[in-house]
């Protein structure tokens, strides 16, 4: 027997099914049904399709007396919370579909009752609890989700089947040695830049008008080795639990911290390339008394610009915080999968960049090529 029921009419679902006890097949979509443990005791259906309804919570044992059931379709409803014991007897069950609801609380042993899964479907769905255990003990042929970490806690036998992007990976770090990498890059990054500035400054004949800016050049890289210094604290941390703990990482100190010093970088090497240019420029126009050539004058337009941007990052940062923002991506990084403004900054910054220093080259090729030219005529007319 198959019992398909619609919006159009509204019976006591509770009388409606306890009567009827030859069910195989039970199709109930768009039904606006809240509660559905406890409505069914046929033992003998083997499809129930609850799709596109508004159940919130499926409690203990909420399909016990379906321990014939093979397909349950829950997908597209509003359920938040799972009882350990939800699939309480369904051994039997081989398709389980909860996608599109919109957090679930997955429990360690939710999934150890039904058995031998053909077929479980979790797309678009987030998980306020995944933990290593989530699957232990169950035995699952495919997985459909679009929730990569799914994919670290299954068995190796299982399929997964999900489109993960390149910057996402199981772990934080991936690997033992890499983690060290990036502590040791980080340190001979910082030795480096130190190294390189006090040499230039303890060099007598080096020009200290352009001092600044080699200081400028080194900084910004610095910045990158304060950046690998803070994904390897924010690993060190969480290590393994970075899996289940993705939301507290993703919104810890740490990587808020790398995400400010990501943003600071940027700001910084599109001044300092700027300021390259711009004063590649003026020694060309005003080769005798342009102000680049005075210390005090780039030592003060310098400092602004650290000033200025270290007080843009941390507005920005203070803004992706306030907004509630969540660095999910394994590497804290604000520029990837992430909506915000961050990444139109990024792209504004690029072309302004890139346009200026063009422009300014061909800039300095054109009065080049004017300063030869006067001096030339000059030197006929002598």
């Amino acid at each position: 027997m198959q019992v398909i029921h619609g919006p159009s009419t509204k019976p006591s679902q509770k009388q409606l099914f306890m009567k009827l006890v030859h069910i195989i097949r039970v199709v109930l979509r768009r039904n606006e049904i809240q509660e559905i443990c406890g409505t069914f005791s046929s033992a003998t259906i083997l499809f129930l399709d609850l799709e596109f309804n508004n159940i919130s919570e499926l409690h203990k044992k909420c399909f016990a007396a379906l321990y014939r059931l093979k397909i349950l379709k829950l997908n597209n409803n509003n359920i938040t919370q799972l009882d350990a014991q939800s699939f309480f007897n369904l051994s039997n069950l081989k398709t389980l579909n909860l996608s599109n609801n919109p957090q679930l609380h997955l429990q360690e042993p939710t999934l150890k009752f039904t058995g031998c899964l053909k077929l479980f479907s979790v797309e678009n769905v987030s998980f306020t609890n995944l933990h290593f255990d989530s699957f232990h003990e169950v035995n699952v042929t495919v997985i459909i989700t679009t929730v990569y970490h799914i994919c670290c806690v299954t068995s190796q036998e299982t399929m997964c089947l999900v489109d993960k992007l390149w910057h996402v990976s199981c772990s934080f770090l991936p690997k033992v040695s890499m983690k060290w990498f990036y502590l040791v890059v980080s340190i001979c990054v910082l030795v480096f830049c130190v190294t390189s500035s006090v040499i230039y400054f303890s060099n007598r004949k080096s020009q200290k008008t352009f001092s600044p800016a080699v200081v400028s050049i080194n900084v910004s890289d610095m910045l990158c080795s304060a950046y690998l210094t803070c994904i390897w604290v924010t690993d060190h941390v969480y290590q393994t639990g970075y899996l289940v703990s993705q939301r507290q990482a993703g919104t810890s100190s740490e990587c808020y911290g790398a995400y400010f010093v990501v943003l600071w970088y940027t700001l910084l090497t599109q001044f300092v390339l700027i300021f390259l240019a711009l004063s590649r420029l003026m020694l060309v126009v005003h080769p005798m008394d342009s102000k680049f050539k005075r210390l005090r004058f780039t030592l003060k337009l310098e400092t602004s610009a650290y000033a200025l941007t270290s007080v843009v990052a941390v507005v920005l940062t203070c803004i992706f915080v306030y907004f509630g923002g969540n660095s999910t991506v394994s590497l804290c990084l604000p520029f990837i999968n992430d909506p915000s403004g961050s990444v139109i900054l990024t792209q504004v910054l690029a072309w302004v960049t890139a346009i200026s220093q063009t422009v300014t080259s061909i800039a300095i090729v054109v009065i080049h090529t004017l300063l030869v030219r006067k001096l030339k005529e000059s030197q006929k007319n002598i």
